[in-house]
């Protein structure tokens, strides 16, 4: 097909030479980051993310630590730039973040900042989060990375009643998985349900909301996610039409859903007689599936929902409770896990749950009321709800939502400049106030999951090490700028020969 754009050519007259290859490359190059750098006037507020990799240096000889910088906001993602920085410590991360601002020139419109739950980012003293406050002159709302906080639960769950793995893998027994694979006959599973010890969990009822809310989000997840539920839907014993096993997965423990995606696998095979595992392996695995898709499943796939956030994680404290009296052993290691976890219902991030439909009119009433109330953590702990001395968990998984709001919940409004004028209101009619309205529009755009970081990760290490598009630092920044537009800009359309093409002479005109 790309024969056509070229049998015009007269071969005699065309130039093939390395380095005039290269001085067009960065002159297109240089064309679309120009439009690029130019064209960006963010007015809304912005969110900053951002995420260390190590990877090999632009000419492949050593190890460098990069960090990819992104803000997101109402119609915004744009990468900043993936700079080196001497350490992963919050003091490196803080100025390099500070000095990518500063070349946008969008500092004063930060508002909000969304990283994973390291303590290099979210300690109270020398976190990078704290740094980038005090680099700024202010505040910052802090979104923790819901994807990290909630991924915590199954990797505590597989330590535990599994095996631990003191390598950055999964673990032997997975890794026996992933060998013995290509073995197994991909026929011979069996479903949960057939199981009879799961009879008395996975009722009828219980399955057939299982299996809606699975299908239902089948239309519109990607990748992984959309294999994982796949997954559910066959271990509660759905049918799936064109369905394939895939090979199974890259073993890094930090990939998302891989212990999840791996015990569903290693249990239906085990009960179809192609993976024997010994009773504590089985019993371990067992209660991790049953948790899994009873009380982790909508959580997981609400996670990206900003305005859900709040409700969504006191309604999960809530169901861990109660699923003591089915598994004391499995609801004590999910609690032990998301007590140190309670990011969204920090003082400040409870806000989100005003714009919540979810939440009831009454409840809504009392957050109103609870803003006059003086501030009941401390400093070091504005980032998260952390228990007093006088707290219990389980009594606090029998608070609402009101529970969590003071006066310092107000600062969430001074952050991304929502006008609190519909407060003075009847919650009920809030949805027809112009200041709801606004804020509702700058709270859905907020991005409470750091996946834009990860993408920015994944493209720097597609153009690192040897074989790298360009050793130049510059140019290999103006890379990634565009290349990440490009990409976010891209239709199926695109991906033909002639949208290559069309794309690619549109930029350089």
């Amino acid at each position: 097909m790309a024969a056509r754009y070229f049998h015009v050519l007269d071969p005699k007259s065309v130039k093939i030479s390395r380095n005039l290859i290269r001085r067009k490359r960065e002159k297109a190059r240089n064309a679309v980051w120009l439009r690029i750098r130019q064209s960006f006037r963010p007015s809304v507020p912005l969110t900053v993310h951002a995420d260390g990799i190590k990877v090999r240096d632009l000419k492949g000889r050593s190890k460098v630590e990069r960090l990819p910088v992104i803000v997101t906001g109402k119609g915004v993602d744009q990468m900043l730039g993936a700079h080196i920085i001497e350490s992963s410590s919050g003091e490196c991360q803080s100025k390099k973040i500070v000095e990518n601002l500063d070349d946008w020139k969008c500092a004063e419109k930060v508002s909000a900042i969304c990283t994973d739950t390291t303590s290099s980012n979210t300690g109270h003293r020398v976190g990078a989060v704290v740094k980038l406050e005090a680099a700024l002159g202010r505040k910052l709302l802090y979104l923790a990375c819901r994807h990290h906080a909630l991924e915590i639960i199954p990797k505590h769950f597989f330590e535990t009643l599994v095996e631990k793995s003191s390598s950055p893998d999964l673990g032997a027994l997975c890794s026996r998985f992933e060998r013995e694979w290509p073995n197994m006959d991909q026929s011979s599973f069996l479903a949960g349900t057939e199981d009879d010890e799961l009879h008395r969990i996975l009722t009828p009822e219980i399955v057939g909301e299982i299996l809606n809310f699975s299908l239902m989000k089948l239309q519109l997840i990607r990748a992984d996610y959309k294999y994982f539920l796949e997954l559910v839907v066959l271990f509660v014993g759905g049918q799936l039409d064109n369905f394939h096993f895939r090979p199974p997965m890259a073993l890094s423990s930090a990939r998302f859903m891989g212990r999840i995606i791996y015990c569903l696998l290693m249990y239906m095979f085990s009960k179809g007689g192609q993976f024997p595992l010994d009773e504590k392996h089985l019993s371990g695995i067992r209660e991790i599936n049953v948790f899994s898709v009873t009380t982790y499943l909508e959580p997981w796939f609400t996670a990206t929902d900003p305005v859900k956030a709040p409700l969504t994680d006191l309604t999960l404290l809530k169901n861990i409770v109660s699923y003591f009296p089915i598994s004391p052993l499995t609801a004590e290691c999910a609690l032990k896990a998301f007590q140190e976890h309670l990011w969204y219902l920090s003082e400040e991030c409870v806000a989100l749950a005003f714009f919540d439909e979810r939440v009831s009119v009454d409840i809504k009433k009392a957050m109103v009321t609870k803003l006059v109330v003086p501030k009941k953590q401390s400093a070091k702990n504005r980032m998260k709800y952390v228990l007093t001395q006088n707290e219990n968990i389980f009594n606090l998984a029998d608070k609402g939502l009101d529970h969590f709001v003071s006066q310092n919940t107000l600062n969430f409004f001074t952050y991304l400049g929502i006008n609190t004028d519909f407060l003075q209101t009847d919650p009920a009619t809030w949805h027809f106030h112009p200041s709801f309205q606004h804020g509702l529009e700058i709270v859905k755009a907020l991005q409470v999951v750091n996946d834009v970081a990860e993408r920015g990760v994944a493209l720097v290490k597609s153009y690192t090490g040897c074989g790298s598009v360009t050793n130049d630092e510059t140019e290999f920044q103006k890379l990634l700028v565009v290349c990440r537009k490009l990409t976010m800009e891209e239709t199926p359309q695109d991906q033909t020969v002639k949208g290559i093409f069309d794309k690619i002479n549109a930029k350089i005109k």
